[in-house]
């Protein structure tokens, strides 16, 4: 895919990534801070994760901000999931929220809780999907995505107005294979920010949530899949089952001029993958 960041409307972001780690008696805890300054305006992500002395994962903790703070707290014990706290999305992000539940492919429940907070030219979206298999009460798959899009002017250091006009996404995967905790992190992936706006405005009808509610998702997902079958005509293709897998855009620093990565001369890809085993 080419660029989907305009270069006439003045857009400067800058992008930075840094991992932390620390030991606490007997826990290790490792923390990947990611941030891209918009104008004068700072949008933190950040992903913690804390091991026991075997190496077990126990807590994780992702938190997003811009433009309200939520954050959310998956416990874990022995390499399973034990809990998934949805319930600051009210405190922290007083916007619409609301839980849905359907049946999935394993006769189980599929549980969305969706939380959103925008206006006509900023807004932020976060989706915890947990996917639970038939008799179990935890989930199998976790899956949390994250939503940002502005179509405005701000000012920013020099207090110069400028228009920006940005649209990303941040995918956080955590499921079981083969009896461990896997961990994958996705983005910022850039999406054109009209597309996004879309995406608010067609759950805000709906109340319902589903990954071509982005149009720009949508197309992209098309395209893969004919090129699938195009390379594959004697096997069916199952590529776009998990749509998850699929890392829409290039990378985001593609934008030559645009778009800068400030970490210590790093540039930041579209793509982290933190995998975790037991």
């Amino acid at each position: 895919m080419g660029n989907n960041l305009p270069n006439n409307v003045g857009t400067n972001i800058g992008i930075s990534i840094t991992k932390k780690e620390s030991y606490l008696q007997e826990e290790k805890s490792e923390t990947w801070y990611m941030s891209y300054c918009i104008g004068s305006s700072d949008v933190l992500s950040y992903l913690q994760t804390t091991y026991d002395r075997d190496g077990l994962l126990k807590h994780i903790y992702i938190y997003f901000s811009k433009p309200r703070f939520i954050g959310l707290v998956i416990r874990a014990e022995n390499n399973r999931l034990q809990q998934i706290n949805t319930d600051a999305f009210g405190t922290f992000c007083p916007g619409t929220n609301f839980v849905n539940e359907t049946k999935n492919r394993w006769n189980g429940v599929t549980k969305t809780s969706v939380a959103y907070n925008w206006s006509e030219d900023e807004g932020s979206l976060v989706v915890v999907e947990q996917k639970r298999k038939s008799g179990f009460k935890m989930p199998c798959v976790v899956t949390v995505a994250y939503y940002y899009a502005i179509n405005a002017q701000r000012r920013n250091y020099f207090i110069l107005q400028k228009k920006y006009d940005v649209g990303l996404s941040i995918t956080v995967d955590i499921r079981l294979v083969d009896n461990v905790l896997d961990l994958s992190w996705k983005g910022p992936s850039e999406h054109p920010s009209f597309a996004l706006f879309e995406m608010f405005r067609q759950i805000s009808r709906t109340w319902t949530w589903k990954w071509t509610a982005c149009p720009h998702c949508a197309a992209q997902t098309h395209i893969q899949q004919f090129q699938t079958e195009t390379e594959n005509d004697d096997e069916e293709s199952n590529y776009l089952q998990q749509p998850r897998q699929i890392v829409m855009g290039g990378n985001i620093l593609a934008n030559q001029g645009v778009i800068k990565g400030n970490n210590n001369g790093n540039f930041f890809v579209k793509q982290l993958n933190i995998l975790r085993g037991g």
